[in-house]
Protein backbone atom coordinates (compact mmCIF):
# COMPACT_ATOMS: atom_id res chain seq x y z
CA UNK A 1 0.00 0.00 0.00
CA UNK A 2 0.94 3.30 -0.84
CA UNK A 3 3.05 5.28 1.97
CA UNK A 4 0.76 8.35 2.56
CA UNK A 5 2.86 11.08 4.98
CA UNK A 6 0.45 12.31 8.12
CA UNK A 7 0.51 15.80 6.84
CA UNK A 8 -2.05 16.53 3.88
CA UNK A 9 0.70 16.06 0.87
CA UNK A 10 -1.46 17.19 -1.80
CA UNK A 11 -4.23 20.09 -1.97
CA UNK A 12 -6.78 17.69 -3.92
CA UNK A 13 -10.13 20.06 -2.81
CA UNK A 14 -9.23 23.14 -4.72
CA UNK A 15 -7.12 21.22 -7.23
CA UNK A 16 -9.17 23.34 -10.18
CA UNK A 17 -7.95 25.01 -13.08
CA UNK A 18 -7.75 28.78 -12.87
CA UNK A 19 -9.48 30.75 -16.04
CA UNK A 20 -7.23 30.67 -18.96
CA UNK A 21 -5.18 34.01 -19.41
CA UNK A 22 -6.53 35.55 -16.10
CA UNK A 23 -3.32 36.18 -14.23
CA UNK A 24 -4.87 37.52 -11.56
CA UNK A 25 -6.64 34.03 -10.48
CA UNK A 26 -3.32 32.33 -11.65
CA UNK A 27 -1.91 34.25 -8.77
CA UNK A 28 -4.14 33.27 -6.86
CA UNK A 29 -4.03 29.62 -7.34
CA UNK A 30 -0.01 29.52 -7.35
CA UNK A 31 -0.60 31.01 -3.54
CA UNK A 32 -2.84 28.26 -2.74
CA UNK A 33 0.06 25.94 -3.67
CA UNK A 34 2.58 27.41 -2.39
CA UNK A 35 3.62 25.13 0.42
CA UNK A 36 3.38 22.20 -1.93
CA UNK A 37 5.50 23.25 -4.57
CA UNK A 38 7.78 24.94 -1.83
CA UNK A 39 8.06 21.68 0.22
CA UNK A 40 8.55 19.49 -3.24
CA UNK A 41 11.29 22.13 -3.61
CA UNK A 42 13.15 21.69 -0.88
CA UNK A 43 13.30 17.75 -1.40
CA UNK A 44 15.23 18.79 -4.87
CA UNK A 45 17.47 21.39 -3.70
CA UNK A 46 18.51 20.21 0.22
CA UNK A 47 17.80 23.83 1.59
CA UNK A 48 14.67 25.94 2.24
CA UNK A 49 16.40 29.07 0.77
CA UNK A 50 17.07 27.85 -2.59
CA UNK A 51 13.46 26.28 -2.48
CA UNK A 52 11.86 29.52 -2.32
CA UNK A 53 13.58 31.48 -4.78
CA UNK A 54 13.14 28.13 -7.46
CA UNK A 55 9.53 28.31 -6.30
CA UNK A 56 9.06 32.19 -6.81
CA UNK A 57 11.10 31.46 -10.35
CA UNK A 58 8.34 29.31 -11.12
CA UNK A 59 5.31 31.77 -10.41
CA UNK A 60 7.20 33.94 -12.56
CA UNK A 61 7.20 31.71 -15.52
CA UNK A 62 3.97 30.81 -15.16
CA UNK A 63 2.52 34.09 -15.07
CA UNK A 64 4.03 35.50 -17.85
CA UNK A 65 3.12 32.13 -19.61
CA UNK A 66 -0.78 32.84 -18.41
CA UNK A 67 -2.74 30.76 -20.90
CA UNK A 68 -0.64 28.71 -21.78
CA UNK A 69 -1.86 25.69 -19.72
CA UNK A 70 -4.26 23.49 -21.83
CA UNK A 71 -5.72 21.49 -18.73
CA UNK A 72 -4.31 18.14 -20.21
CA UNK A 73 -3.14 17.83 -16.88
CA UNK A 74 -4.22 18.73 -13.30
CA UNK A 75 -3.19 22.17 -11.95
CA UNK A 76 -0.80 20.63 -9.24
CA UNK A 77 1.15 18.60 -11.75
CA UNK A 78 1.70 21.22 -13.97
CA UNK A 79 2.99 23.41 -11.20
CA UNK A 80 4.86 20.82 -10.12
CA UNK A 81 6.50 20.51 -13.23
CA UNK A 82 7.32 23.89 -13.48
CA UNK A 83 9.30 23.35 -10.08
CA UNK A 84 10.75 20.69 -11.62
CA UNK A 85 12.30 22.42 -14.27
CA UNK A 86 13.02 25.55 -12.48
CA UNK A 87 15.34 23.20 -10.08
CA UNK A 88 17.10 21.71 -13.00
CA UNK A 89 17.91 24.85 -14.51
CA UNK A 90 19.20 26.51 -11.27
CA UNK A 91 21.86 23.30 -10.85
CA UNK A 92 22.64 23.49 -14.20
CA UNK A 93 23.82 27.16 -14.14
CA UNK A 94 25.90 26.02 -10.43
CA UNK A 95 27.54 23.56 -12.89
CA UNK A 96 28.32 26.13 -15.12
CA UNK A 97 29.68 28.43 -13.21
CA UNK A 98 32.17 25.81 -11.29
CA UNK A 99 32.34 23.65 -13.26
CA UNK A 100 31.26 20.76 -10.99
CA UNK A 101 28.22 19.96 -8.44
CA UNK A 102 28.52 21.33 -5.20
CA UNK A 103 30.22 19.33 -3.20
CA UNK A 104 27.63 16.62 -1.65
CA UNK A 105 27.87 16.93 2.59
CA UNK A 106 24.57 15.28 3.96
CA UNK A 107 24.95 17.46 7.22
CA UNK A 108 24.01 20.39 4.66
CA UNK A 109 22.02 18.88 2.55
CA UNK A 110 19.38 15.90 3.63
CA UNK A 111 16.44 16.89 1.39
CA UNK A 112 14.58 14.19 2.86
CA UNK A 113 14.24 15.73 6.50
CA UNK A 114 10.59 14.35 7.17
CA UNK A 115 11.44 10.88 6.53
CA UNK A 116 9.78 9.46 9.68
CA UNK A 117 9.41 5.65 11.34
CA UNK A 118 6.17 4.14 9.41
CA UNK A 119 7.11 4.57 6.25
CA UNK A 120 7.66 2.62 3.49
CA UNK A 121 11.32 3.15 3.98
CA UNK A 122 11.09 2.06 7.87
CA UNK A 123 12.29 -1.77 6.78
CA UNK A 124 15.54 -0.45 5.43
CA UNK A 125 15.86 1.93 8.07
CA UNK A 126 15.80 -0.91 10.37
CA UNK A 127 18.72 -2.58 9.05
CA UNK A 128 20.49 0.45 10.09
CA UNK A 129 19.37 1.96 12.97
CA UNK A 130 22.23 1.52 14.92
CA UNK A 131 23.93 3.58 13.02
CA UNK A 132 22.05 6.80 12.72
CA UNK A 133 19.57 5.44 10.87
CA UNK A 134 17.22 8.11 9.77
CA UNK A 135 20.23 10.58 8.68
CA UNK A 136 21.75 7.52 6.77
CA UNK A 137 18.81 7.25 4.93
CA UNK A 138 18.02 10.67 3.94
CA UNK A 139 22.11 10.74 3.30
CA UNK A 140 21.50 8.29 0.73
CA UNK A 141 18.39 9.31 -1.09
CA UNK A 142 20.15 12.58 -2.00
CA UNK A 143 22.55 10.43 -3.55
CA UNK A 144 20.48 9.43 -5.96
CA UNK A 145 20.28 10.33 -9.84
CA UNK A 146 17.97 13.63 -9.83
CA UNK A 147 14.70 12.07 -11.96
CA UNK A 148 14.53 8.53 -9.43
CA UNK A 149 14.92 11.02 -6.51
CA UNK A 150 11.99 13.61 -8.12
CA UNK A 151 9.73 10.03 -8.86
CA UNK A 152 10.16 9.25 -5.24
CA UNK A 153 9.41 11.95 -3.71
CA UNK A 154 6.45 12.38 -5.73
CA UNK A 155 4.76 9.15 -5.37
CA UNK A 156 6.37 7.67 -2.11
CA UNK A 157 6.11 11.43 -0.17
CA UNK A 158 3.77 13.48 -1.94
CA UNK A 159 1.08 10.37 -2.66
CA UNK A 160 1.01 11.34 -6.00
CA UNK A 161 -0.63 8.45 -8.64
CA UNK A 162 1.76 7.01 -11.64
CA UNK A 163 -0.30 9.28 -14.22
CA UNK A 164 0.78 12.43 -12.76
CA UNK A 165 4.52 11.54 -11.38
CA UNK A 166 4.71 10.81 -15.48
CA UNK A 167 2.97 13.96 -16.09
CA UNK A 168 5.49 15.61 -13.55
CA UNK A 169 8.46 14.03 -15.04
CA UNK A 170 7.62 14.27 -18.59
CA UNK A 171 7.66 10.45 -19.41
CA UNK A 172 5.36 7.40 -19.17
CA UNK A 173 3.72 5.58 -16.26
CA UNK A 174 6.08 2.29 -17.17
CA UNK A 175 8.81 4.69 -16.71
CA UNK A 176 7.55 5.46 -13.39
CA UNK A 177 7.63 2.10 -12.40
CA UNK A 178 11.28 1.63 -13.52
CA UNK A 179 12.76 4.56 -11.97
CA UNK A 180 11.15 3.99 -8.86
CA UNK A 181 12.47 0.15 -8.60
CA UNK A 182 15.58 1.72 -9.51
CA UNK A 183 15.64 4.41 -6.56
CA UNK A 184 14.82 1.39 -4.05
CA UNK A 185 17.42 -0.72 -5.59
CA UNK A 186 19.85 2.15 -5.32
CA UNK A 187 19.00 3.41 -1.96
CA UNK A 188 19.58 -0.36 -0.71
CA UNK A 189 22.88 -0.63 -2.35
CA UNK A 190 24.08 2.89 -1.11
CA UNK A 191 23.21 2.19 2.80
CA UNK A 192 23.93 -1.79 2.63
CA UNK A 193 27.60 -0.51 0.91
CA UNK A 194 27.79 2.12 3.36
CA UNK A 195 29.29 4.68 0.70
CA UNK A 196 29.14 7.56 3.06
CA UNK A 197 29.34 6.73 6.39
CA UNK A 198 32.68 8.53 6.86
CA UNK A 199 31.55 11.04 4.99
CA UNK A 200 31.68 14.80 7.36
Amino acid sequence: MPFRHPEKRVDEASDHDPPAGDRTALGQRLEEQRTVAVRFAQRLTGNLHDAEEVVQDAFVRLIRAAGAFEGRSSFRTYLLAAVRNCCLDRRRRRMSKSGRLREFNPATTGFFHSLEPGTRFQGVATRVQQRESQELVRAAVDMLPERQRACMVLHDLEGLPYREVAEVLDTTTNNVGVLLFKARIGLRKLIDEGAFFDVG
